[in-house]
């Protein structure tokens, strides 16, 4: 349930910013853009639950990135403005990592970038 409010929160914020586009301008970020990927590490080694969790990708091209919308996997959400964020995972276990941001080509075309990455916290 978590989840579709999530996403219904990220499709009304994506329409909001693209109302006034073209719907053939929005597009997927699945081809077309190299390296957008989730990196992560833990910067406390005496907090292993404390996780700092980046979003990268090839920016060579001139692209930049909008507000990303966080989803950590265990029920609870956050947007940020820039590509990283840490977040304190309450248990350990198996979670999987999705964020989700409008990526802007040029000035007339963007993509929306769904990415995920599952990792552990022991």
């Amino acid at each position: 349930m978590k989840k579709l409010i999530f996403l219904f929160v990220f499709s009304i914020v994506t329409f909001s910013y693209y109302s006034c586009k073209e719907v053939e301008d929005i597009l997927t970020c699945d081809n077309g853009l190299r390296g957008v990927k989730l990196e992560h590490s833990t910067p406390d080694s005496t907090n292993l639950k404390l996780v700092n969790i980046e979003f990268l990708y090839d920016d060579d091209n001139g692209e930049y990135i909008g507000e990303v919308m966080w989803d950590f996997g265990d029920g609870k959400n956050e947007v940020t403005q820039g590509f990283f964020v840490s977040h304190e995972y309450d248990t350990t276990g198996t979670y999987r990592v999705k964020a989700m941001s409008s990526i802007h080509i040029n000035s007339e075309r963007s993509c929306v970038a769904v990415i995920e990455t599952v990792f552990d916290v022991p």
